[in-house]
Parts: structure tokens; C-alpha cells; sequence
């Protein structure tokens, strides 16, 4: 902690990141826990998780207060996932259940409800990159250090994730 501390210069962000540090340790091992199911290594990916929050805390704390657990469980789950790789072992990719907020005022209530059930059937790569481009509101380059890609696979991705969107919302009974 003290590495992660020392990492933010602000000394108002660090008692900030502290906090956060404190509230959210034990989510992100439970998240770390429940992909890789070893106990070092779900520290490990904590600890790069929270590596990674420290040297990004400038922007993750500007991030909505709503959205801030599903960005900390998408980063988590990430960070887990690398562990597993850099292990050389295997595992499915857990299915990602959150919704994505639709918070858009000029959209009436039907809309939001057809358009989350369109965005539903999305696989899981399609709804991640749609939920931390819009929901969260981060660039490129932020998403691409999150899921651990290049800022022109983030931009192919988004390309993809629209277009196929774009067609499950033009055919009826999405």
C-alpha cells in the first residue's frame, strides 16, 4: 500500500485513494478470486489492479460515483485475466451481466428498454467496450490500457460493437 500510496503526488489524493483503497480491496480480490481461484495469485491481480488504480487515480476519480464498480470489476476482472495468461493456464471469460446504464434524457422509457434488450444480445467484448466508452466516458487510450489493447484494436472494436448495434436495433423484435 505504502508503494501505491507514494505514487500519487496530491497529498488530498492520497488520503482520497486511501479511502477508496479501503472500501474496494476486498471486492477486487473477491473479483480476482472468483476468475482465478488461488488465493496468491488473485493477491497478485489485486495488487496490479490497485497498481493500475494508483497510477490512474487522476482520471478514475473523475469517473461518475454510479459507474465506478462496474469500471473497478471490469479492470479486476482484466487484471485477472492477465494473471491467468502470464500463468499459461486457461479459463473461460465470465459473462458480463451488468447493464449499461442509459441515462439519456431525450430517450422516453420504451426506448431505453429496447435499446438495453438490443445491447443484451452483444456479446461480452461489444457491451464491455460500449459500456466504458459511454457509460464511463473514458478515451481510447484509457480503455486500452484497461483491457489490455492497442488504441487502434479499441477503435476497430468500437467500429464493430456500433455497426453490430446498429443492425440488432434496425431489425424488428430485438
Amino acid at each position: 500500500m505504502l508503494f501505491l500510496y507514494m505514487m500519487i503526488d496530491d497529498p488530498d489524493d492520497r488520503k482520497s485513494f486511501e479511502r477508496f483503497y479501503k472500501k474496494y480491496t476486498t471486492k477486487v480480490y473477491s473479483i480476482a478470486m472468483s476468475i482465478i481461484k488461488n488465493e496468491q495469485l488473485a493477491e497478485d491481480a489485486a495488487a496490479n489492479t490497485f497498481f493500475y488504480f494508483a497510477k490512474n487515480y487522476d482520471k478514475i476519480k473523475s469517473i461518475d460515483k454510479s459507474k465506478i464498480e462496474r469500471y473497478i470489476y471490469i479492470v479486476s476482472k482484466n487484471k485477472a485475466f492477465d494473471i491467468l495468461k502470464a500463468e499459461r493456464r486457461g479459463i473461460e471469460m465470465m459473462e458480463y451481466n451488468d447493464e449499461i446504464m442509459l441515462t439519456n434524457e431525450f430517450l422516453s422509457e420504451y426506448d431505453k428498454i429496447y435499446l438495453r434488450d438490443c445491447i443484451r444480445k452483444l456479446n461480452y467484448q461489444d457491451r464491455e467496450i460500449l459500456y466504458l466508452f459511454f457509460s464511463c466516458g473514458l478515451d481510447y487510450k484509457i480503455i486500452a490500457e484497461t483491457i489490455g489493447i492497442t488504441q487502434t484494436a479499441v477503435r476497430k472494436r468500437m467500429q464493430y460493437a456500433k455497426s453490430r448495434l446498429k443492425s440488432l436495433l434496425e431489425t424488428e423484435g430485438c
